[in-house]
């Protein structure tokens, strides 16, 4: 039978299974597998004209460990809010830092701090788009723990609402099955018995379930994939020592069954970017073997590169100034950081402490609709110069009063005298010329005749003075 290449083709592109992810997502999240590829392995995800169907939290948390622009663009925003100490904006308006549910915060736990509780809980949200934060003590109390648990570690049913009925966490501190209950003051919550709550975050849900949010990388999947691909294949050229890509021809005639065998065998031994540059060595009067390989020249790597590591920074909102050396100049650094926080950092913050303040405030006594934890701009050095820039502009501008620009920092009280707006004392009407005849006023003419009766009382013969000249 003879054999070409168009032969091969069928082997080399297998129908796709679909499995279901049994742990850390979802029951109803599925992603295809293409068998023999070094990511089916490694990753799990599809290298597909279709890129990633679904992505599980597990593997998302691997692609974190595999692609350095993902982890870089991960870690620039979480740690940052790391450096982000919590505060609590009060009924009046006021920002504290002394409250009694912020001493928890600072020390949520006997195993980490607040760097490390809320660093994890950033990460997990970058990565797989959940949080799942975890309080251990009485729920009608004020927790004696918090923590944030991983969301790879997370099994979820879902409800016939489409929302989550249950959650399922197998292993860490809040191991346990959290069953959705409704309350009358605070709303839907998931508790484990009365000692165990779980309160969870996600992002936005494209699929048919609100069960789970999609992980931003499902959006880049395809550079992510050829970023950790082409970096593998080059691996591979460098320690195999070769480059191979080839049609292999089988002349003699063979059953269905052997040459199925055969194909698989080849692709086992020479497909796939893990055995790139690997050299075969085949004995076989019968068979023809057609090199169609391409140089890393033409494979463009470092331009692949490139535009993979771009796509994904814009897709975390990362200035490109502040990880790209080509995109960086003096002028744009300081603007890039404003970026940063402004898109990236503060958005992320916010979203974490108002799920932080509808699961414990309550168990305060506090509404979290009148009062809520929050940030302190004051306390963040990086928007410092911007802030006093914008300060002194509304100043300059002479158009507020000194309350009015004080009301727009945190904690400034009104002082005695604040509230009048001054103005340049030498402002003179438009089109009025101060140094002409024209501009004779009545009290000028006042001051003429006052002299004049000043003199005569005196019996002073000296000449008026002409005030004119």
């Amino acid at each position: 039978m003879n054999f070409s290449f168009k032969n091969l083709i069928p082997f080399f592109n297998r129908k796709q299974e679909s499995i279901t992810e049994k742990k850390g997502s979802s029951s109803t999240r599925s992603f295809p597998l293409q068998p023999g590829s070094f990511l089916e392995f490694a990753l799990g995800f599809n290298l597909g004209a279709g890129g990633f169907n679904s992505l599980s939290n597990s593997q998302a948390m691997t692609l974190y460990r595999q692609s350095s622009s993902v982890a870089t663009a991960v870690d620039l925003i979480a740690d940052e809010i790391e450096n982000i100490n919590p505060a609590i904006k009060l009924e009046n308006g006021k920002i504290s830092s002394e409250q009694e549910v912020l001493r928890l915060l600072k020390n949520p736990n006997d195993y980490e701090m607040w760097t490390d509780f809320i660093g994890q809980a950033a990460r997990s949200y970058l990565i797989t788009g959940d949080v799942y934060f975890f309080a251990a003590g009485n729920i009608n109390r004020k927790p004696a723990a918090l923590f944030t648990e991983k969301p790879q570690n997370v099994n979820i049913i879902e409800g016939v609402n489409s929302y989550s009925q249950e959650y399922l966490i197998y292993r860490g501190m809040g191991t346990g099955s959290y069953t959705r209950k409704r309350t009358p003051k605070k709303g839907i919550r998931y508790y484990d018995g009365n000692l165990r709550e779980m309160f969870p975050i996600m992002r936005y849900s494209s699929g048919y379930s609100n069960t789970t949010g999609d992980s931003p990388l499902i959006a880049a999947s395809l550079e992510v994939s050829q970023q950790v691909l082409s970096k593998v294949h080059n691996v591979s050229v460098l320690e195999n020592g070769g480059r191979l890509s080839l049609v292999v021809q089988f002349k003699d005639t063979t059953t269905e069954d052997e040459h199925q065998d055969r194909a698989k065998k080849i692709r086992e031994q020479l497909a796939g970017p893990d055995n790139a540059g690997k050299i075969a060595v085949i004995s076989s009067a019968d068979m023809d073997i057609n090199e169609f390989g391409k140089s890393n020249r033409d494979m463009d790597f470092l331009n692949l590169e490139k535009i993979a590591r771009d796509a994904i920074f814009t897709r975390y909102k990362i200035p490109l100034p502040l990880v790209t050396p080509d995109a960086t100049t003096f002028n744009n650094m300081q603007s890039a950081v404003f970026h940063l926080y402004d898109f990236a950092v503060i958005p992320l913050y916010k979203r974490l402490m108002a799920g932080l303040s509808k699961m414990i405030l309550p168990r305060y006594g506090l509404d979290p609709d009148v009062v809520s934890l929050t940030i302190n701009p004051e306390e963040i050095e990086a928007l410092k110069t911007r802030r006093i820039e914008q300060l002194q502009k509304r100043k300059d501008l002479g158009i507020e009063t000194t309350n009015e620009i004080r009301e727009g920092l945190p904690n400034r009280e009104p002082i005695q005298g604040g509230d009048t707006l001054y103005q340049p004392a030498n402002l003179v009407p438009i089109g009025e010329d101060l140094f002409t005849d024209d501009n004779t006023t009545t009290s000028e003419e006042e001051m003429r005749r006052l002299a004049r009766a000043t003199s005569e009382d005196n019996n002073d013969n000296e000449e008026i003075p002409n005030l004119e000249n």
